[in-house]
């Protein structure tokens, strides 16, 4: 045959599960000469072979030599990427853990940019969440929380630059380790001593 086939194989994608992909280049010449190029994607070392690897997106030729003749043959593929990563705007409490309200909500979170599956985890120094794995939570405690979020289409992530403080009120509980129960009491009516009640 006076020009050799140059197949480029299939189209490939890049992303954060996939950030490299091997370009599958095929010819039915024994000793076909292998010739990548590319104006706008990048190569990870030779291109001069048949399955060099790339990292970018871009438009990738496949050039195919007859080295008896010197005849050549082209055709090419388009390597697409996505590698997008959440935009997280972290929420606020919806109040103060208290007697009243022994548990409260973490809510106004938004994460950007719309049309993919978010992946959330909330995580705290002190503290914990009933279940972290939704994007407004809540929590009986009170803490330093921070989320994590990852696009389950292209496994790309970020993690809040900023913090949310959940407080609890300091007079709603009582510190048992402060507790004292007086042993008499003098119910005489001479406002002494006449009722039992617990000091702290």
């Amino acid at each position: 045959t006076a020009t050799y086939l140059a197949s480029p194989g299939n189209q490939g994608f890049l992303n954060c599960y996939t950030p490299t992909y091997e370009l599958q280049g095929e010819s039915d010449g024994d000793d076909a000469v292998f010739s990548w190029s590319t104006q706008d994607g990048t190569f990870i070392g030779t291109s001069q072979m048949a399955n060099p690897t790339v990292i970018s997106a871009g438009t990738y030729i496949l050039e195919i030599s007859n080295p008896n003749n010197g005849c050549t043959s082209s055709n090419s593929i388009d390597i697409q990427e996505d590698f997008t990563s959440p935009e997280i705007s972290i929420g606020y409490p919806n109040g103060t853990i208290s007697c009243i309200t022994p548990t409260i909500q973490i809510t106004g979170t938004t994460i950007d940019p719309p049309g993919y599956n978010n992946i959330i985890e909330w995580s705290w120094d002190e503290g914990g969440i009933v279940d972290p794995w939704v994007q407004d939570p809540i929590t009986p405690l009170p803490g330093t929380y921070s989320i994590t979020v990852t696009f389950e289409e292209n496994g790309c992530f970020s993690t809040s630059e900023e913090t949310v403080d959940v407080e609890q009120d300091e007079f709603a509980f009582i510190d048992i380790s402060t507790f004292t129960m007086p042993n008499i009491f003098t119910p005489n009516g001479d406002y002494i001593n006449d009722k039992l009640y617990p000091m702290f």
